[in-house]
């Protein structure tokens, strides 16, 4: 199937929108993935003052939801993170510079650039599977307990 720009606005029945696209990117950004690593961080500070608890069961669907996005941020930096580093091609005439240089900020290491992004999901999703295993340790400390507790009064 062919590209099909479409620089006039939503695409409706096409199969790819430039629109679509940037609205996509632009929804995830520093801030947004910041402020989601500031509550995963509280989750994880909760779980490991024991402030909840999961099943192994429980936590079983929720971690390999996390590895397998961990698993796919992983592939899309391998797959891209080196050519964010890299100035296009654009030509030597000045304005080709100019956005070449542009274009390189934005996947490259600065605040805000897309390889940043990527890093900061990947600390969120590294404190999200941290939380899931201080919670399933809180979810067998406390059965541990409950069990001697009942072994106790039994004798």
């Amino acid at each position: 199937m062919p590209f099909v720009s479409n620089s006039g606005g939503d695409s409706g029945g096409d199969w790819f929108s430039f629109d679509k696209l940037t609205k996509s990117v632009s929804a995830i950004n520093e801030k947004a993935v910041a402020d989601t690593r500031a509550e995963t961080q509280k989750l994880l500070n909760s779980a490991r003052n024991g402030g909840f608890h999961i099943t192994p069961e429980g936590v079983k669907p929720l971690r390999e939801a996390l590895v397998r996005m961990q698993e796919r941020l992983d592939s899309l930096s391998r797959s891209t993170i080196r050519y964010l580093g890299q100035s296009p091609k654009l030509g030597s005439h000045d304005y080709g510079k100019t956005v070449a240089q542009h274009t390189l900020k934005g996947g490259s290491s600065e605040p805000g650039s897309a390889s940043v992004v990527l890093e900061q999901l990947r600390m969120v999703l590294e404190d999200a599977l941290a939380a899931l295993r201080h919670a399933e340790d809180n979810y067998r400390n406390r059965e541990s307990e409950v069990v001697s507790a009942l072994k106790s009064k039994q004798e």
